[in-house]
């Protein structure tokens, strides 16, 4: 399918499209693939502990990019249901319980995700909190971070206040 990606771009007339190429992974198969024969890999919903393991499959010339839930919230309560309903819909998937099972999270996939699961999924707390989960990110090997951002308050629309206190 890469390959296939980098013929086809280079029929095209006009401008080339000098963009990465990254594969979404978090199993070791993929992550070695994506070291192989992508620019890049795209690592969603992992605990920094994989970004550091990634980093070692991919290689150090291969871009890694953590894409990072965050929630600008301070309550925890509120953080976490709403991380718990975006979640909702990858735990019931094997290819993240087996990825949660190789990080210890095996028996957190219960009841909508314990605590322990979503907080090592999903940024949240104060803009301090946030970008301290960042960092992590990035000192484990991340070459950069893309932020899902999540808004605490239903139907309130975009969280600019989160996107401000991250983008430095």
């Amino acid at each position: 399918y890469i390959t296939d990606i980098r013929a086809a771009r280079e029929k095209l007339r006009g401008p080339k499209d000098e963009s990465p190429i990254l594969m979404a992974a978090h199993g070791p198969k993929m992550l070695a693939a994506a070291g192989a024969v992508a620019d890049g890999a795209n690592t969603y919903l992992m605990p920094p502990e994989h970004t550091a393991d990634a980093r070692s499959i991919v290689g150090p010339d291969t871009l890694l990019t953590v894409t990072l839930p965050c929630c600008l919230s301070i309550d925890p309560g509120a953080a976490r249901a709403v991380a718990r309903k975006a979640l909702s819909m990858y735990l019931p998937l094997p290819a993240y319980q087996r990825a949660w099972t190789r990080w210890g999270l095996g028996d957190d996939m219960v009841g909508g995700g314990t605590d322990r699961l979503i907080d090592s999924a999903v940024a949240w707390g104060d803009a301090a909190a946030i970008r301290r989960r960042m960092g992590e990110h990035l000192d484990a090997g991340a070459d950069q971070i893309a932020v899902i951002p999540y808004n605490p308050v239903p139907r309130a629309g975009v969280p600019w206040d989160l996107l401000e206190a991250v983008a430095n």
